[in-house]
């Protein structure tokens, strides 16, 4: 899946929660009890917090998804804030994850008000065990409801086989900081259980209960807006 469809994907699954999804009124400080998403053929777990919705990122304006791994965990706040975790998985062009994350700079300069927050990192997070390169970036998404101004981290692995993994965070303004630390545990519980590469379904089954991660802590981080 080239970036400019998985960003209109992103952007069509963001607004959706935006407008459909209730607002929860619970925020980032509050106690949080974390769930285990299992994929129903066994391709991946991931933890998620109980407010966020799991779905399936699905077409957009006539675009097929096949990618075997194509997810998205949703937050709505207040108003027209919100969150979104978008993971996929497809056979990579690139050979290395350093060119994939500049196929996403090359794109992303062409979004209204593009600002590079943070250049490209190699190491400070892995996916799967392997350590990722990623980047920060911010940009206006003409997509959303009043065209707000939305920072995405793009995470990215390529595994041995090929197969290359993109963790997408994304969220509108005063929501972004105090999410970080609930993506990068999400991004850290990420396992990859089954063979990617002969399936090619997934579905939003399978979310139990799960007590291996704790509740989150009030912090100075996690802040009522």
């Amino acid at each position: 899946m080239n970036m400019q469809i998985l960003d209109l994907l992103t952007a069509a699954t963001l607004m959706m929660a935006l407008l459909v999804l209730p607002v929860t009124g619970v925020y980032a400080g509050d106690q949080v009890k974390w769930k285990t998403f299992n994929e129903k053929n066994g391709l991946f777990t991931i933890k998620y917090p109980s407010n966020w919705i799991p779905q399936k990122i699905g077409g957009y304006e006539g675009v097929e998804v096949t990618s075997p791994i194509a997810m998205s965990f949703l937050y709505s706040g207040s108003g027209t804030s919100g969150a979104i975790i978008s993971i996929t998985a497809d056979e990579s062009v690139f050979t290395n994850a350093t060119d994939s994350i500049d196929s996403i700079y090359a794109y992303a300069q062409s979004l209204p008000k593009y600002k590079l927050l943070e250049p490209m990192e190699c190491g400070k997070y892995t996916i799967n065990g392997i350590y990722a390169c990623s980047a920060l970036l911010s940009y206006k998404n003409v997509e959303l409801p009043g065209k707000p101004i939305v920072s995405e981290l793009d995470i990215v692995i390529i595994d041995e086989n090929g197969m290359q993994y993109i963790i997408g965070y994304t969220a509108t303004k005063g929501l972004f900081d105090d999410f970080l630390p609930v993506a990068e545990e999400m991004v850290k519980s990420f396992s990859v259980t089954g063979d990617i590469l002969s399936t090619g379904e997934e579905s939003v089954e399978g979310a139990n209960d799960s007590p291996d991660l704790p509740p989150l802590k009030e912090s100075p981080t996690f802040q009522k807006l």
